[in-house]
């Protein structure tokens, strides 16, 4: 009888089981890295890895004691790129699918369809805060770690500081970091862009007193940029067009459509943000990680890292107006005759 008793509280309370799909060659996936992690307190825990079978099959055994409440994340590792599956607590673990796609180094059909800067000088400071809305309509990741996906021009006077936070498709908001590269000012960011959906958002602020001007370039094909000022500020320079005001916030929106940009900003202001005293359920923000079959450490600085990434991903959402300025202005303006 205690022989019995020990052996059932050494077995796992749960099994997860599955396969890993080949979605760009639409069959079973071998040797991909499946790994289980469960998020904590002090952020994500990774449980145990394994290998796909020939089949793409794969099964987890966690370790015994690891079936605690709260939701997991299965990731699976295939042609340098990781791919996340949540599971929500209470839902099944048994015949789950995870998708992974061929990797180029090459962009094909993924491209920026929407570029988007928000304009806030106060105090001194100029705070610039720009979201990219990458589409990938094809069944292969761009991925290319050594040019990095994006590549960004920050104004000298940032010194090369900038917050960079990602969301893939079906994921949530990542840390990244703006890399220098040979050319002055220009930064690279390595992210790799799945198929369907993600938005790479930077920020940065310099000191800056208006009136005054204020120069970016970008180094994205067709940016078509749509530009925000606060209430209190305005803009004046070749190219830029009014499309009218924003109802909520009553802040101008401007189209700019050129590599590059020369205006005059005059006046103060800011969006008003209200993402900290937002209701977040912070037990589904998860980091991505690279597992440790490969050897390297998790690139998240913790648990708290990963939140406040989060709440600043929050508080641009709100300051372009949720994904309601994305959609509505998604379309490029055509030029005036």
């Amino acid at each position: 009888m205690k022989l019995a008793l020990v052996l059932i509280a050494a077995s796992p309370l749960f099994a997860i089981d599955g396969t890993v799909h080949n979605a760009t060659k639409d069959k079973p996936q071998p040797a991909a890295t499946v790994s289980l992690f469960r998020i904590t307190a002090n952020g994500p825990e990774m449980l145990t890895s394994v290998k796909s079978a020939a089949d793409g099959s794969f099964n987890i055994q966690p370790p015994a004691g690891t079936d605690t409440p709260g939701p997991k994340l299965l990731q699976a590792a295939y042609d340098g790129v990781t791919y996340n599956k949540m599971i929500p607590p209470g839902t099944a673990t048994e015949n789950l699918r995870i998708d992974v796609f061929e990797s180029s180094p090459k962009p094909g059909d993924s491209k920026v369809t929407t570029h988007m800067m928000l304009l806030e000088p106060a105090n001194g400071q100029l705070r610039v805060s720009e979201s990219y809305v990458w589409t990938n309509s094809s069944k292969i990741t761009y991925s290319d770690p050594d040019r990095g996906t994006l590549r960004i021009y920050l104004p000298p006077e940032t010194n090369g500081k900038a917050e960079v936070n990602v969301i893939a498709p079906n994921s949530v908001a990542i840390r990244r970091s703006a890399d220098p590269t040979k050319e002055a000012n220009v930064y690279k960011i390595d992210f790799p862009i799945k198929p369907g959906e993600s938005r790479v958002d930077l920020t940065y602020q310099m000191p800056f007193t208006t009136p005054a001007r204020f120069s970016d370039k970008w180094l994205i094909p067709n940016p078509n940029t749509k530009i925000l000022a606060p209430v209190g500020v305005t803009f004046n320079g070749p190219g830029l067009t009014q499309l009218g005001q924003e109802p909520t916030t009553k802040a101008t929106i401007y189209n700019f459509d050129g590599p590059s940009l020369a205006m005059d900003v005059t006046g103060t202001g800011a969006l008003q943000q209200q993402a900290d005293t937002s209701n977040t359920d912070s037990d589904d923000q998860i980091a991505e990680l690279l597992p440790q079959l490969y050897g390297k450490a998790s690139p998240v600085d913790g648990f708290l890292g990963a939140l406040n990434a989060v709440k600043w991903i929050l508080s641009l959402a709100i300051a372009m107006l949720a994904l309601g300025f994305i959609y509505l202005y998604r379309k490029p303006t055509s030029k005036p005759s």
